[in-house]
């Protein structure tokens, strides 16, 4: 299945923008570029997820897709999959209004609702993008004990521990 992965990607490297685009710009070639993009994405993901494995579901799925966009190609219509980020921007505004929430809010929403086109016209469009998508993963990761699930299922908010015991 990876072997079939890297041969279509060879079709389609050139034409998105990612982490594998960078690397060709210094010369690697695409298959290469590819496995290495992949590797880095997936350690990326793993160290994330097991530093913040106790927060939102939202939040561990904006820090996916924003990788997930990333550090491999997609094509302008794959913005949808930072849906995700976006939401955990909006709750983050709900929960702690401010500026500079309002200011990130603002932004992401600009970036993903840049049509497509505008991609292709200039490559300044997409370089900006992904420097805002980094910029709003690194703020809700600054931001990320507002995403903390401090409620297990089933507990209704109480302090239980099952080897904890009262004396």
């Amino acid at each position: 299945m990876i072997e079939k992965m890297v041969k279509v990607s060879q079709y389609y490297v050139h034409a998105g923008s990612s982490a594998i685009n960078v690397l060709m710009k210094f010369g690697i070639n695409p298959l290469l570029a590819t496995i290495l993009s992949a590797i880095a994405g997936t350690l990326v993901i793993i160290g994330l997820f097991s530093l913040f494995k106790e927060h939102s579901l939202l939040f561990l799925f904006a820090v996916a897709s924003v990788i997930g966009r990333l550090w491999t190609y997609h094509l302008g219509y794959d913005n949808v999959m930072l849906v995700f980020l976006l939401l955990s921007i909006i709750e983050l505004n709900f929960k702690k209004p401010n500026k500079f929430n309002v200011l990130a809010l603002i932004l992401l929403y600009l970036t993903l609702s840049v049509r497509s086109r505008l991609e292709y016209f200039s490559p300044h469009v997409s370089a900006i993008q992904s420097i805002i998508w980094v910029g709003c993963l690194l703020y809700i990761l600054i931001y990320q004990k507002e995403f903390k699930d401090t409620d297990s299922p089933g507990t209704n908010g109480l302090d239980i521990h099952p080897l904890k015991i009262d004396s």
